[in-house]
């Protein structure tokens, strides 16, 4: 696949900018920039039109998510062109570019191989992140650098793993003995699938005959369809005319019906619907005009009977407020005593609680000029509180700086180390950077045997195909044809064999055909005797030679010129006989003819495929010359094209095998360089420490023993360092223990003459406790809480008491107003009763008035809609009379009787033509759109029986 164009349309800060990659053949493009100009931009971009837009993306800062777009033209290995746009989105996000469809997923993997992300990030989208991933990876390997380019470049890690797995997985597909594996069993899959195809194919002779018996049944079968359509078309017609037999019978029937009707036709279809329509509403609405009238009636009835009562709106608005205020004075009337009575009781608590204080005469004179404030008396709590913690805390503080000091005693110093730190820094280095090298041993075991097993398999393959080489590196070296190249040759070379056949095939066919169309003339001579072409020709020519002798000499004697004239009829009667002969078998002459030409022409073709043979074997002999040279040139030890591939492709894959066994007899020289310089440094290591290492000791005892010294001496660096550190640690905690218990010190003799003033500002001795302190406040709280609530039921009694007042004086109001305006309606018994009975029947006396009033403003609407729905309704039954005259005037009826008849009658007509005018469009239909008047004429003269006995038999002979 080639990038032609990446157009970045909407992607980060790119707006319709293209990048064009289509100039050159050579695949490589380099595209540079300063910094931010948008290199990083452009590979998120093609990663994202390659394999879709991540679910969260940073690149949406200047276009929204819903825009994002990213377009590129692709060009697959056949040389074919895909333009398309991918879009941040949930479903189709791939889209051709002219069109806006999804693209197919199969046409996307014509262009794009099946890749994951990942890789090809690593093999292509390399940036520095990844580079620097790569460096750690060649840095971890210690030395193997190709194991690691190749790991941080393909992200395959462990390779020697890896192609051991590959190894495994080639025994598995195709084993060294070469009779077993899947290879093998494809194989022979495949040879007996050959042989089913040889069992199962035609040869020549026999495809040739079964085509021509092939040929000769088509043309049976079209012979067959062309009668079969020609009957077919005449049985549609039958059955056409069959069919509209009754459509015609029908058709003639409307149009007799309609000429009965005489001039209805002339009235519109509607007339009838019309009529019927205003005779049903003038009903109607005369129905309807007599129930307004009654509805009517109703309403002033009953307005007459509804009262008159004197109310206006604010006596209504003084009822409801008394109304709405008769539960808050039935709340307060019981109220007031049950307050009376707690007042009582909360005073008597107040003289008990003072008992309970005692004889400090000076708070008592506190709290009566002035109450403690709710604050004060918090800030006298907290500072009680703060009182007793920092007491708590100065006693802890003095007891952890005992146990410090005790801790602070003289301990022993610690150990020292006897090995120098620099030399066992570099020690530590060594060990480090040969570790890696132990998992090499067992590496360069197995490299060294497989190398001997590959070297012993190259060269008995070398052997075994002849190759004219004496060491693997000639064998790598060596020059190969390509099999493209060889199969090519072969190609070409049965190429000419096929069309040497062909040719061989096609004159063995001409000669057939030639020796049996010879044999077919020489039958056909041989049954019946025409005189050829040269006997006519010969007659004729005696007959005119014998004619012009007559001519010469017809002044001569008469026995010459009778001699003539006999001569003459003689040849002209030979002439005749020979023409009147050819003219009875004109017909065998020309099937003569026929086969003359025949035969002339597969001669010429015979002749034709001889020359073609003899130039195909000539070439065919010179192609076979270049083969032979082309085998010495390449030093190919086979005969044919296949026996070459073979021969190609067995040292092709010597050479891989010649090439990676010298690649790891390199990586075992570079396997021992390494130990061996790993070696020698830990050796010169543990000997500047002190270790006197033997030089027969293998690798893993070296570093075994530089591990050991290395633990022993961090263990006692370790057990120092640790008493040094606790040292310090207790030197700081008594320090800043001393520090804050001097801290709290200083702060506890500011509080104590906070706690001072405090005890002063209520009127209480210095020498009390918190706790004494505490206690008081808790008694005066309740003093102070019980006086609060006397004063609050106190606010509750006078404000219940002045409710209860001013209510009775509205009710007094409200009650008068009434007795003043009607009397008659108040009640002698009522004016005598409590507050709440003259409420209520206030209440009920408004709510009826309210009542009455509510039913008069509904009636009287409904009134007035009545009167002018009647005025209406008359109106449209006015209207209503108008038409139906009009259309007895139109119609020239005289009565509205006569006006119903002549509308049925125009609606049957209207019926019968439409009828009519179906039958005639199916009539229209059945004639192929053709002249329907001749076609009518043709129905009615068939006869339905004789046309059954017809179709019937149409179908037979189909």
């Amino acid at each position: 696949m080639r990038i032609r164009q990446l157009d970045l349309i909407a992607f980060g800060h790119f707006t319709n900018r293209s990048i064009d990659l289509s100039q050159g053949n050579l695949g490589l493009h380099m595209i540079y920039g300063p910094n931010e100009a948008g290199k990083s931009t452009s590979l998120r971009a093609l990663t994202a039109f390659l394999f879709g837009f991540p679910q969260r993306t940073d690149d949406n800062f200047l276009h929204e998510n819903k825009a994002l777009r990213v377009g590129a033209t692709l060009e697959n290995r056949d040389g074919k062109f895909l333009s398309c746009v991918r879009r941040k989105a949930k479903a189709a996000t791939l889209t051709y570019a002219e069109t806006s469809d999804e693209v197919p997923l199969s046409l996307w993997h014509q262009f794009l191989p099946r890749i994951p992300q990942d890789q090809f990030l690593r093999m292509f989208g390399l940036d520095h992140f990844s580079l620097r991933e790569g460096g750690q990876e060649l840095v971890q390997g210690g030395g193997d650098s190709g194991q690691a380019l190749f790991s941080s470049a393909s992200g395959i890690a462990n390779l020697q793993q890896k192609r051991i797995w590959l190894d495994s997985k080639i025994e598995e597909i195709y084993a060294k003995s070469g009779r077993k594996g899947q290879l093998f069993e494809k194989l022979k899959e495949y040879k007996s699938l050959k042989d089913q195809e040889k069992q199962n194919s035609l040869s020549m002779d026999q495809w040739r005959r079964i085509d021509t018996q092939l040929a000769q049944a088509r043309e049976q079968i079209q012979e067959l369809k062309n009668n079969k359509d020609t009957l077919k078309r005449k049985l549609l017609e039958a059955e056409r005319i069959c069919r509209s037999i009754p459509v015609v019978r029908n058709y003639l029937e409307r149009n007799r019906e309609i000429e009965a009707l005489g001039q209805t036709s002339r009235l519109p279809e509607d007339l009838e619907l019309c009529v019927q329509e205003v005779h049903k509403k003038l009903g109607q609405k005369r129905v309807g005009i007599e129930g307004i009238e009654a509805e009517l009636k109703n309403y002033q009835t009953k307005l007459q009977q509804i009262p008159q009562n004197p109310w206006c709106q604010q006596q209504d608005q003084r009822v409801d407020k008394l109304t709405s205020g008769l539960d808050l004075y039935q709340q307060a009337i019981q109220e007031l005593p049950r307050l009376k009575i707690q007042r009582e009781q909360l005073a008597n608590q107040a003289s008990q609680k003072w008992q309970q204080i005692g004889s400090i005469e000076s708070l008592r004179i506190r709290l009566e000029s002035q109450p403690i404030p709710t604050s004060q008396k918090k800030w006298i709590e907290t500072l009680a509180k703060r009182y007793e913690d920092f007491d708590k805390q100065i006693s802890d503080a003095k007891l952890r700086l005992l146990k410090l000091q005790k801790r602070l005693e003289p301990q022993a110093d610690a150990l020292e180390v006897q090995i120098d730190a620099q030399s066992l820094g570099l020690l530590a280095q060594r060990v480090q950077a040969v570790r890696p090298l132990a998992s090499r041993i067992q590496e360069l075991e197995e490299l060294e045997q497989h190398c001997a097993s590959v070297h012993k398999r190259i060269e008995h393959g070398m052997q075994r195909w002849n190759i004219a080489v004496q060491s693997i590196e000639g064998l790598v070296q060596y020059s190969l044809a390509s099999p493209a190249t060889i199969d090519r040759w072969g190609k070409e070379l049965d190429k000419m064999r096929e069309a040497i056949e062909k040719s061989k095939s096609d004159l063995e066919s001409n000669a057939k055909k030639h020796l049996a169309k010879q044999r077919d003339l020489d039958r056909k001579a041989k049954k019946s005797r025409i005189p050829s072409k040269q006997e006519w020709e010969s007659s004729k020519q005696s007959r005119d030679q014998a004619f012009d002798l007559l001519i010469e000499h017809r002044t001569g004697t008469t026995e010459r010129w009778n001699e003539l004239v006999q001569a003459y009829l003689l040849g002209k009667e030979s002439a005749d006989e020979i023409a009147a002969e050819l003219l009875d078998q004109a017909e065998l002459v020309a099937q003569h003819e026929q086969l003359h030409e025949s035969i002339d022409e597969l001669k010429a073709l015979m002749d034709e495929s001889a020359q073609e043979i003899q130039q195909l074997e000539s070439q065919l002999e010179v192609s076979v010359v270049d083969w032979k040279r082309f085998l010495d040139a390449h030093k190919i030890s086979a005969a044919g094209p296949a026996e070459a591939i073979e021969w190609v492709q067995a040292v092709s894959h010597l050479q891989h095998e010649a090439k990676d066994l010298l690649d790891k007899k390199d990586r075992i020289e570079q396997i021992r360089s390494a130990i061996e310089k790993g070696t020698s440094g830990l050796i010169q290591g543990l000997k500047e420490c002190g270790v006197n290492p033997s030089d027969q000791e293998s690798f893993d005892t070296l570093i075994a023993i530089a591990e050991s010294v290395l633990q022993k001496a961090s263990m006692q660096q370790g057990r120092a360092e640790a008493v040094r550190k606790q040292r310090q640690v207790d030197q700081q905690d008594y320090n800043d223990h001393s520090n804050e218990l001097q801290g709290l010190e200083d702060q506890f003799a500011e509080l104590k003459k906070q706690w001072w003033e405090a005890l002063a500002s209520i009127a209480l001795p210095p020498k009390a406790t918190p706790v004494e302190v505490q206690i008081i406040l808790e008694q005066i709280s309740d003093l102070q809480l019980t006086t609060d609530q006397m004063e609050s039921i106190q606010t509750a009694i006078d404000q219940f008491e002045q409710q209860v007042r001013h209510y009775e004086a509205s009710v007094a109001v409200a009650w008068e107003w009434l007795s003043s305006q009607n009397p008659e309606s108040v009640d002698p018994l009522a004016a005598q009763s409590s507050t709440e009975s003259k409420v209520r029947f206030l209440e009920r006396y408004g709510n009826q008035v309210t009542k009455d009033q509510a039913n008069r403003a509904s009636i009287e609407p409904l009134r007035d809609l009545a009167r002018e729905r009647l005025e209406s309704a008359q109106k449209e039954y006015a209207n209503l009379e108008r038409q139906m005259q009009e259309m007895i005037e139109h119609a020239e009826a005289g009565t509205q009787e006569r006006l119903l008849e002549l509308a049925r009658n125009s609606r049957q007509f209207h019926l019968l033509d439409s009828d009519r005018k179906q039958l005639r469009d199916r009539l229209q239909d059945e004639c192929n759109n053709r002249e329907i008047e001749p076609f009518i004429e043709l129905v009615k003269k068939a006869d339905a029986d004789e046309l059954t006995i017809c179709i019937q038999d149409l179908k037979d002979q189909i």
